[in-house]
């Protein structure tokens, strides 16, 4: 049986690119051993999801670092109001204590870098933590319009009304293939998670503009595998002096 986690609320940050409407760029602790080149590429590919889903045209600014507790994989938070017209900026800790995994096979052990990455820049844009996601929140659900749209009901949210309601699932996008969403709060170690339509319907109700055609994931996350990401990586890279 596969040990499970609870994901604490996180936040990261937003950017724009020359290229796509959106820039996210991490700020590495000059000080942390655990940003790898292999885990800084895991960090680079879900950046690149969100820039390639999100169309705002905004900067985000995202400091690493990384502790060594006893629990917890990951913790963060947004310094920014969610006004989708500036630069933004937030915070990512990684738990060293966990096994992680930061390749891109689908079959593996350890907590997978990839999924808690894109699960805590949704923290970032604003998942669980802005007034436009918690006004949506009433008696424990979700009452957005586009999450109703695709969850056929108001969507149930854990305790804090942080996440969607652990065991969720959804579709992957332009798919019919369906998966446990992203936003909820636990993730299970040998488990990789990708954004889903719900996932993704929930930034739009915070008010992120995502098309409504938008890449499958057998051609997106194909495309995030490849040595194409290694050019993104080190054009956004960032080492603190902290």
């Amino acid at each position: 049986m596969q040990m499970r986690k609870i994901l604490p609320v996180l936040a990261c940050a937003l950017v724009s690119s020359p290229t796509l409407a959106l820039n996210i760029v991490f700020d590495y602790d000059a000080n942390s051993s655990f940003f790898t080149d292999e885990r800084r590429d895991a960090l680079e590919r879900a950046a690149l999801v969100y820039e390639n889903y999100i169309t705002n045209d905004l900067n985000v600014f995202v400091a690493l670092d990384s502790v060594v507790e006893t629990e917890g994989l990951a913790w963060g938070g947004t310094s920014t109001i969610a006004n989708f017209q500036r630069d933004w900026n937030g915070t990512i800790t990684f738990n060293e204590s966990y096994s992680w995994y930061s390749g891109t096979a689908e079959s593996f052990s350890g907590f997978d870098l990839f999924s808690v990455a894109l699960h805590e820049l949704g923290h970032v844009f604003g998942v669980g933590i802005v007034d436009t996601w918690d006004v949506h929140v009433l008696n424990g659900s979700f009452y957005g319009q586009n999450a109703v749209g695709v969850y056929g009901n108001p969507v149930p949210v854990d305790a804090l009304g942080g996440h969607w309601l652990d065991g969720v699932m959804s579709t992957l996008p332009g798919t019919e293939t369906w998966r446990l969403v992203n936003y909820s709060p636990y993730i299970s170690s040998g488990e990789r998670q990708y954004l889903t339509d719900l996932d993704l319907a929930g930034l739009r109700d915070i008010g992120w503009s995502i098309p409504s055609v938008i890449p499958e994931p057998a051609t997106l996350y194909l495309l995030l595998s490849g040595l194409g990401v290694v050019g993104f990586a080190r054009r956004r890279q960032r080492i603190s002096a902290a």
